[in-house]
This record gives C-alpha cells, sequence and structure tokens, in this order.
C-alpha cells in the first residue's frame, strides 16, 4: 500500500508539463514575431510591434492574446493524449470477451489482480475493479450494476472538471482582445489631444502614433476572436472524444462483465 502511494508522489504532474509547453510555444510563436519587419502590417496585425506601442513588445496585448494562446493548446493536448491512452485500455482484453463465456465468481479475484498489474488510473480498470469488489462482497448483480453506475457518474463529473482551464482560457481570450480595444481607443483618443497642427513634424509623429493605437483597439479583438475559435473548436472536439470513450468503457463493462456474472445459489 505504502509502495503505491510513493509511486503514486513520484508520478510527474503531466497536466502541468502540459501547460508548460503550452506556454512555451506561446513565448516561440513571440519570439518568431521579432523575426518580421518592425512596423510592417503583420507584425503589427499580430503582435502590435510597431515604434509607440505601450506596453512595447515583447509584452503587447496581442503578445499576451498568444501566450493565453500557447497554453490552451498545450492543455487541450494533455487532454487528447489522455483520452488516447484510455480508449487503448479497451483493446487489453482485462475480461473474457467471447460472447458465451460466463464468469465464474471464484475466477473474480484473479481477474481482479491481473486488472490492477495494468495499473488503477485509468477509467476502464476504477470501473471494473469497483464492480468486482461489490459483487464479491454482496453477490448481489443488482447492487453490482448500481456501483457501476455511480462510478460511471463520477467519471463523467471528473472528465468535465478537467475542461474548466481550458474553458476559462476560451473565456479569458476574447476578454483580453476587448481589454486591447478599450486600451487602443483610449490610448488614440488621448493622443488625438495632444496634436498640434501648427507643428507639421510633430503633428505627423503623433498621427502615426495614434493611428497603431486606433489599429491595436481593432487588431487584438479580431486575433482574440480567432484564436479562441480554434480552441472552442479543439475543445469541443477532444472533450467529444473523450465522453465517447467513456461511454464505451461502459458498454465494456456492462458486455463482458455484468451481463456475464452469475451470482451462486447458496
Amino acid at each position: 500500500m505504502s509502495s503505491n502511494i510513493e509511486a503514486a508522489k513520484r508520478k510527474p504532474p503531466t497536466q502541468t508539463l502540459f501547460r508548460l509547453g503550452g506556454l512555451a510555444l506561446g513565448i516561440a510563436i513571440v519570439a518568431a514575431g521579432a523575426l518580421l519587419p518592425k512596423g510592417s502590417w503583420l507584425a503589427i496585425l499580430l503582435f502590435d510591434y510597431r515604434d509607440g506601442a505601450v506596453p512595447p513588445f515583447p509584452v503587447t496585448i496581442s503578445c499576451l492574446e498568444w501566450l493565453v494562446f500557447g497554453i490552451g493548446c498545450g492543455e487541450l493536448a494533455g487532454r487528447y493524449l489522455h483520452a488516447r491512452a484510455e480508449r487503448k485500455q479497451l483493446g487489453r482484453s482485462l475480461l473474457p470477451e467471447r460472447d458465451d463465456a460466463m464468469i465464474d465468481p471464484r475466477a473474480l479475484p484473479g481477474i481482479a489482480r491481473s486488472i490492477r498489474a495494468t495499473g488503477r488510473d485509468h477509467y476502464l480498470q476504477r470501473l471494473l475493479l469497483r464492480v468486482i469488489w461489490q459483487f464479491q462482497g454482496t453477490r448481489s448483480i443488482g447492487l453490482a450494476a448500481e456501483i457501476m453506475d455511480s462510478t460511471l457518474e463520477l467519471q463523467q463529473h471528473e472528465l468535465d472538471l478537467g475542461y474548466n482551464l481550458s474553458r476559462y482560457l476560451t473565456w479569458l481570450l476574447p476578454t483580453v482582445g476587448f481589454i486591447g480595444t478599450v486600451w487602443g481607443l483610449s490610448r488614440g483618443l488621448a493622443g488625438m489631444k495632444g496634436m498640434n497642427p501648427q507643428d507639421p513634424e510633430q503633428f505627423q509623429k503623433m498621427l502615426e502614433v495614434t493611428i497603431g493605437d486606433l489599429s491595436l483597439a481593432f487588431n487584438t479583438t479580431f486575433i482574440a476572436l480567432v484564436l479562441a475559435s480554434v480552441l472552442v473548436l479543439a475543445l469541443q472536439l477532444i472533450q467529444e472524444f473523450e465522453e465517447r470513450t467513456l461511454n464505451e468503457v461502459g458498454q465494456y463493462a456492462i458486455d463482458h462483465l455484468l451481463n456475464k456474472l452469475y451470482a451462486e445459489d447458496k
């Protein structure tokens, strides 16, 4: 028991590593923006990389959007790989899968040991072990079915909780874009007050900065909406994939365990 606890403590925080990897991706995208010609339309659109930007590149609001997007990509990549690992468990033949193979209750301890040997961190193993333990303790198929339903509900809730950060990031991106819009408009309007038409050189310089601030107001929202739409689509597809996997886990438990159990006459 203690060895299992120690092994769990030594297990690396996989999802945290994916988030850090996503942050590194966002930083790499921002760093790539430095390769663009400063003040070009693409540099301004994507990163607000221009003279007079406040805050300056690479800490602009546009760059912050790319960092949030990168973390979101890392988070969803971790969820996708987790879903794939869960689906792979269905192909491990943890139970007798022939249609005519019934499960002798006396064979359950051996089956449980073989399931535990494959790990207890996955949906399938946890579900099968709980059903087996319940049946061994009560010899009641009805109670075993109830514990299976309860476990599936808990796992569905666990699955849903796993997407909380992803949902927050898809909300955060448009919010950052809106903040950029407000900031750009306020900066642009403030810049107009300082213009002096009597000084052509100063007027031209202030006009360029003001136009840049106004472009920031629209560019940040545009980029935020595009990036958020990508994350939302990926989130929906990956969550659907994981939920389908969980449904197949439940079907596997019904078809190959619950429907093949029988209670011996006392």
